[in-house]
């Protein structure tokens, strides 16, 4: 017998399954076989249609996914270009975790409560630069 851990969710009418478990996923992924049919995000792909914008991986499926998948593969995900990769993304979480640190030390109390969002917008948005550079070098 198959235990999977998922999580329901319902936004407005849109109603999904998230599975919790990396491994959960791997199993799911492999019985999608080579042509997955991926969930289409009608506002995204209504936006890239207004603005006759390709669309990218994320909102293709079948044998356009797969070829799409397949540069993707070998451009992005591989081991040898994702271990250039990572430790720029690294030196960026440490510096994220520092900053909190400090503020934490700021507040002298041994704790800081705020609203994460412009912490993790700037933290993005670092991760975006860094990975923008990391693609233009390459």
């Amino acid at each position: 017998m198959c235990v999977i851990n998922l999580d329901r969710e319902k936004v407005g009418y849109y109603e999904s399954v998230n599975i919790i478990k990396p491994e959960d996923a791997a199993v799911l992924f492999k019985a999608e076989g080579h042509y997955p049919k991926r969930l289409r995000v009608e506002a995204w792909t209504s936006y890239r249609d207004y603005r006759n914008r390709k669309y990218g991986v994320l909102l293709k499926d079948g044998e356009d996914w797969k070829s799409n998948r397949i540069v993707l593969n070998k451009e992005v995900i591989s081991p040898k270009v994702q271990g250039n990769f990572v430790p720029l993304l690294d030196e960026v979480g440490h510096d994220f975790v520092a900053r909190v640190y400090k503020k934490i030390e700021r507040s002298g109390q041994n704790e800081w409560t705020t609203d994460l969002s412009h912490e993790l917008f700037k933290y993005a948005l670092e991760y975006k630069k860094c990975h923008k550079y990391f693609c233009t070098e390459q």
